[in-house]
């Protein structure tokens, strides 16, 4: 097999084109020799602070570049959106939800631009509902990682440092929660993954309010409820939320294995209900809405506007 074919603009370099440390010139000797071919890898996504189940890596040749990225491309949803930044910076830019043909034909001209400069990483993606968790967990992520938090409009968002400890808090909480489940209760349908409902009553109305309240009252949400029925049943799990109100007290992570057992913290539970599945509006005036509403939200701002969260597939090149 041929070695990899790099664009025009890349290339190893020369031993005298750098400083003459050891390594450098290491490393370089070793790409001389390398057997660098196409070919890709597949990964589990072993952290639970990125959105997606797994990860592929490629290697293809630069003619070939733009091809792969309209077979991906027309093998994702009719709606996606737009990602590209510099390949060294973690703020990317976001456009709004098109029709991906639109996206093609917009980006085509620009084919070459995109394929061969070696400091330009762009990709598209799409959101499908999921679960609430995620936005908290890599909103934590950011944080940790000192990365600069931005909103759909490229406008910075300021957190004060009790707001950045509070996400920290819930985002590790919801990791942490996430071990115990997959290590002991595996048979348990993911809180990173799951669908959350409610009973339509009143402990449904309450154990919406105890998690989204606050956040209405703040602006931060406008919540799409919807009635909904289960299509198909994968798992399934009741658990009494107080639990993890508890955990922020006590720290005990014996909270955790009784949320996960179904247990009651005391005679008044607050349950929410889990499910891997498939489920259904049962109301056609809530279809619309959220395919007008739900779905099509702006891709940068999903962590703060929306109870029906997404998950990213997304598809990067750099």
């Amino acid at each position: 097999m041929s070695e990899l074919q790099l664009a025009p603009t890349i290339r190893t370099p020369r031993p005298d084109e750098v400083p003459q440390h050891k390594d450098i010139l290491d490393n370089i000797q070793r790409k001389q020799i390398a057997n660098i071919v196409e070919g890709f890898t597949l990964r589990e996504n072993a952290s639970h602070e990125q959105p997606f189940t797994f990860y592929c890596e490629i290697n293809i040749d630069n003619s070939k570049l733009w091809h792969l990225f309209q077979a991906f491309l027309l093998q994702f949803p009719d709606e996606v959106y737009f990602i590209y930044g510099h390949k060294d910076t973690d703020t990317l830019i976001c456009t709004s939800y098109k029709d991906k043909f639109e996206i093609l034909n917009m980006l085509s001209p620009y084919e070459t631009e995109l394929t061969q400069d070696g400091f330009l990483k762009f990709g598209v993606a799409f959101h499908t509902v999921g679960s609430p968790v995620y936005p908290t967990i890599l909103l934590g992520s950011f944080i940790r990682r000192g990365f600069t938090v931005m909103n759909g409009y490229g406008e910075v968002i300021s957190l004060t440092e009790h707001e950045k400890q509070q996400i920290l808090f819930k985002s590790e909480l919801e990791i942490e929660l996430e071990k115990v489940r997959s290590s002991e209760f595996s048979g348990k349908p993911s809180r990173l993954s799951g669908i959350y409902v409610v009973n339509d009553d009143e402990d449904g109305k309450i154990a919406l309010s105890h998690v989204f309240l606050s956040k209405i009252q703040k602006g931060l949400y406008d919540p799409l409820i919807l009635h909904i029925k289960p299509i198909f049943l994968l798992s399934y799990h009741k658990g009494d939320m107080q639990w993890l109100d508890e955990y922020q007290h006590s720290k005990d992570i014996s909270c955790f294995r009784s949320y996960w057992m179904g247990e009651h913290l005391n005679k008044h539970p607050k349950h929410e209900y889990l499910m891997e599945g498939m489920v259904h509006p049962v109301n056609r005036n809530e279809i619309e809405l959220l395919r007008t509403k739900g779905t099509f939200i702006h891709p940068c701002q999903t962590y703060w506007q929306d109870l029906y969260q997404p998950k990213f597939s997304q598809l990067f090149i750099e």
